[in-house]
């Protein structure tokens, strides 16, 4: 395993003590979620600081990481109790934040500007993702990764039909992401 930070941008983010976690959280597809928020390493600190994001599911604790690292200004992740125990202490930094065990446990209150759903090569269904959608704002962005890439068509469609329209998406090994805005997408909601 490699001992240099994994960047982002121009960001870097520095596991740790958690680097032993890197090869778990990548073979579960996290390191697709820190594909798919890079993007946001090229706003103004100012304007990452008003972002928010909700994660779960496998991979999702390197999501939380690089919003700690990219400043964002809320974070809330539902994770298990190992990736809780790496997450506390960077979630600490933050002004606002909560770390529960079960999606349902996450605040209802929140419209996050962005929901990450990691799978750790299951095919996501309507079911997987419309917790985390309830979570998010008009015009917020869900991203499904760490998905089978042959799966990759049908989960489109699947997203497609409910009324995200497709932003981003990516690939490493046999996982995927795919990332979509919401904009006037009555249909997506929980």
């Amino acid at each position: 395993m490699t001992s240099s930070p994994i960047r982002l941008g121009h960001l870097e983010l520095d596991l740790g003590e958690n680097r032993d976690s890197l090869e778990d959280w990548n073979r579960e597809g996290g390191l697709l979620a820190v594909q798919a928020l890079s993007p946001l390493s090229a706003l103004a600190s100012e304007k990452r600081a008003r972002l928010s994001l909700v994660a779960a599911g496998p991979g999702s604790a390197l999501a939380v990481l690089t919003a700690v690292a990219l400043g964002f200004g809320r974070v809330d992740a539902a994770l298990h109790p190992n990736d809780q125990e790496a997450c506390r202490g960077p979630l600490d930094t933050l002004a606002e934040s909560n770390l529960v065990g079960r999606v349902e446990d996450l605040p209802r209150d929140a419209r996050h500007h962005r929901a990450l759903l990691g799978m750790d090569g299951e095919v996501p269904s309507r079911a997987d993702w419309d917790p985390l959608v309830a979570r998010l704002r008009h015009e917020g962005q869900l991203v499904v990764f760490g998905f089978p890439r042959g799966s990759q068509e049908q989960v489109f469609g699947d997203l497609a039909s409910s009324g995200m329209s497709l932003r981003a998406s990516g690939r490493a090994g046999d996982l995927v992401f795919l990332s979509g805005s919401l904009e006037g997408a009555p249909k997506l909601t929980a």
